[in-house]
């Protein structure tokens, strides 16, 4: 067990980011390193560094902290992890003496500069904590016989950047023969209530390396464009001297706006001093949101680093549109580039948190599209340990770190991530493992209602309905968090069920369901509040509407494609027109580049998707992205058995595409599927490995299994 042979060991409060080291004898054989730190921690064996992760460990609820300066009240009593990680280091090692070293930097354990939120930083003292062993045997381990020196990161913001001085940087001191005589001593730090984890989700690594274009220079300033919205990091060869480099989304032709990652006021700004020339620098302990990039000093060499979870990408999706391709596209380099510390996060810049709103929505098309799974069950494990002991309360944020957000469409990721997981990889276990905290949700939003309806949140707490709309909100906030509740107490009896569990909640169902539809149902119109931004379309969703109104609103959204849409009203739009027999208004909708819509933002020059359907603000949040799986579901009619042990195709009647084509490779399941529209009928060409059939016309044609593919001409 980690953690029984160690001690956590830091450097004081006034130690920016600390270098540690400590010698130790190695005769040969085996040799395992278990190591964490608090925040961020690289470490080296022998001048080498160790692994290829970066921004390690994942973010957690590291321990207990003071919440006084929070802007809202917090009593919620929550669990404590931290995450360690292992490596196979003997190959890093030698007979005789070797050295460990280790570097820390703030992270999120000591994020005290963005205060948006009120004070939220775990601790004051950077720390690390490892055990070095062969089998059984330790070699060597956190003792408090370590010595440390300040480092040549002098600060290491998230939000606002680092800072390094070259002047300070010697490689000798990470070497078994350095004197460290004239070093500090550490402190040996008390133990604190939380577990340890061994981390099994991605760490952020670089993904790709790219060639910025270079638009602008004048008076030792250049701007570069990276060619598309990422998140990463710039690495340069410097010409010798000072460097500056900032960071953006928007360019107005003369400098860069900071306006959608913060302002001017959270400028994410990295500097190196005293560089001597041909040495290449880059940040160690953060990365950046950006497309444009301000480089101040000489440079020999740029380049920019993708750096993001480790989350291989493991679908495609394909038409002769490019405004739905973009869809797909953009989601993906949006997901990506707000996967890190193993959280799902809302920006890449101005935020950084794993609202839950925002993680519960895009989690199944992540799933579909990236090998994913341990990295969502990594971040519904932080849900389950920011939910309250007490009430079942769901927080807003997970890891809790502020944030507003609501009761139903966020609260509810502790229904609908599992159920996610349980969709897409079958696996019971996670359902049976995420029951008790389904209940305790569903009791807390109970306490939430008045009359059947949930009105209300935490005393002095958020309470939104929808979010991001075109315009002001217009849907009441009683009926999307009203709507969450029935659907979570549906989807709760549902793994009960499956899990061979007493369902409980068929009474409170009827009772919230009739409320519901006297509160907001209006029969002589047959909608639901007036069918403002989508509101039909929750009622569909939930099968309390007739197929008058599904067949009214199908073709409103045909004759009209665009969106009026939020956030939650956007993903079940997606999934209404996901129909075979509707997927004519998925394809208009998606095709659009009408106002709002993604053809749209993609017009506006967009790589990456918007915050808001006007480009206010952020230009690089996924959750817009969460109806990426009706591409998969919709057009291109794939709908399989939980884990896809089975698979079943019905190619949507549409004849704006004259191609669909996509493939997903998933929980073992392996699937390409093409589909070519033209006069004389439909021609699909399959390729599986798992048993299922494809219905059209009426007809059923068994799927074959393994490299033969089934290719069919298709007529109604």
């Amino acid at each position: 067990m980690f953690g029984d042979r160690s001690v956590w060991i830091g450097c004081g409060e006034g130690e920016a980011s600390p270098l540690i080291r400590r010698t130790f004898q190695w005769t040969g054989g085996r040799a395992e390193l278990a190591v964490t730190g608090l925040g961020f921690f690289e470490c080296f064996l022998n001048g080498r560094r160790v692994g290829e992760d970066w921004l390690k460990p994942a973010f957690s609820d590291y321990r207990e902290r003071n919440f006084k300066g929070l802007l809202y009240p917090f009593t919620d009593e929550t669990a404590h992890r931290v995450y360690y990680l292992v490596y196979d280091v003997k190959d890093l090692l030698k007979p005789g003496e070797n050295v460990l070293a280790l570097l820390l930097g703030d992270g999120w354990y000591r994020q005290n500069r963005r205060v948006d939120e009120g004070q939220m930083f775990f601790g004051r003292e950077l720390m690390a904590r490892y055990e070095l062993t062969e089998g059984e045997k330790l070699i060597a381990a956190s003792d408090g016989s370590e010595r440390f020196a300040e480092s040549f990161v002098k600060k290491s913001s998230l939000f606002f950047g680092e800072m390094q001085d070259f002047s300070h940087f010697d490689p000798e001191r990470l070497l078994p023969d350095f004197d460290d005589s004239a070093w500090e001593p550490v402190r040996v730090l008390p133990d604190f209530e939380t577990r340890f984890c061994r981390q099994s989700c991605p760490c952020d690594r670089v993904s790709a390396v790219l060639e910025p274009k270079l638009l602008a220079e004048r008076e030792g300033v250049r701007i570069y464009d990276a060619g598309e919205n990422l998140a990463g990091r710039v690495r340069i060869r410097s010409g010798g001297g000072d460097l500056s480099v900032r960071y953006a989304e928007l360019y107005d032709g003369q400098k860069l706006d900071f306006s959608s990652c913060g302002g001017e006021s959270q400028i994410q700004h990295d500097r190196f001093l005293a560089v001597p020339k041909g040495r290449e620098v880059f940040p160690v302990f953060r990365w950046s949101g950006f497309r444009f990039l301000e480089v101040t000093g000489r440079v020999e060499e740029i380049r920019v680093e993708k750096l993001h979870a480790d989350l291989p990408v493991m679908a495609a999706f394909r038409t002769d549109d490019e405004n739905v391709n973009f869809y797909f596209e953009a989601f993906l380099r949006s997901m990506l580039a707000n996967a890190h510390c193993g959280i799902p996060s809302d920006c890449p810049h101005r935020e950084r948190l794993g609202y839950t709103g925002d993680g519960q929505l895009v989690c199944e098309s992540a799933l579909l599209t990236l090998d994913s799974r341990t990295f969502f069950e990594k971040w519904l494990e932080d849900i389950f340990d920011c939910q309250d002991r007490k009430t079942g309360h769901v927080q807003h944020t997970a890891p809790f770190n502020g944030g507003g957000g609501g009761p139903g469409g966020w609260g509810g990721a502790v229904v609908l991530v599992p159920w996610a997981l349980y969709r897409v990889h079958g696996d019971l276990s996670v359902l049976r493992r995420s029951l008790p905290a389904m209940r305790k949700y569903l009791s807390c939003m109970e306490s939430f209602c008045e009359d059947g309806l949930v009105v209300r949140e935490i005393e002095g707490g958020w309470c939104l309905g929808d979010w991001c709309t075109p315009g002001p909100i217009s849907l009441p906030e009683p009926f999307v968090n009203t709507y969450f509740y029935l659907k979570c107490m549906r989807l709760a009896d549902e793994a009960a069920r499956l899990i061979g569990q007493e369902t409980v909640y068929s009474a409170e169902i009827e009772r919230v369901k009739s409320a519901w539809l006297k509160a907001f149902y209006d029969p002589e119109t047959d909608s639901f509040c007036h069918s403002v931004q989508g509101a039909d379309l929750f009622a569909l969703d939930l099968g309390l509407a007739g197929e008058s109104l599904a067949e009214r609103t199908f073709r409103r959204y045909l004759e009209n494609p665009v969106f009026d849409t939020g956030i939650f009203g956007t993903e079940l739009l997606l999934g209404f027109l996901a129909d075979p027999d509707r997927a004519e208004g998925l394809a208009a909708l998606l095709s659009s580049e009408k106002y709002p819509s993604f053809g749209f933002m993609k017009k506006q020059g967009a790589t990456t998707l918007f915050e808001n359907w006007n480009g206010a603000e952020s230009h690089d949040h996924p959750m817009f992205g969460g109806g990426v799986k009706h591409l998969f579901y919709g057009l291109a009619g794939v709908q399989a058995a939980p884990g896809f042990s089975e698979i079943s195709l019905r190619p949507p009647r549409q004849r704006r595409l004259r191609f669909i084509e996509c493939s997903l490779s998933v929980n073992g399941a392996e699937l390409k599927v093409r589909y070519d529209y033209g006069k004389d009928g439909l021609r699909a060409r399959v390729e599986t490995n798992r048993p299922g059939n494809l219905y059209f016309g009426g007809k059923t044609y068994p799927l074959s299994l393994g490299a033969n593919s089934l290719e069919l001409r298709l007529t109604e």
